[in-house]
């Protein structure tokens, strides 16, 4: 048996505790079930997502990954782009 120490803000940890409480759940039994099932999922056991997030960024990133827009040969040139 491991003995795991984190740091958690304050009102999550009540937060949390709270609905494990209801579910009959102690934060250590929340935490060993969140463990198991990253292990079984080999990964997290839920997707990430990013909430109120902007479609400008949206755009961006769409972009980055489709190499989508101004390409610069170097620092230089993206600032004189920049600054122009």
């Amino acid at each position: 048996m491991a003995i795991l120490q984190i740091n958690v803000e304050s009102i999550i940890e009540q937060q949390a505790n709270t609905i494990f409480k209801a579910l009959g759940l102690s934060i250590t039994d929340a935490v060993n079930m969140f463990l198991i099932q990253s292990v079984n999922h080999r990964g997290l056991p839920f997707t990430p997502t990013i909430e109120n997030i902007s479609d400008d960024i949206i755009e961006a990133i769409t972009e980055a990954e489709n190499h989508i827009g101004k390409l610069f040969k170097n620092q230089e040139e993206a600032e004189e782009w920049l600054n122009a």
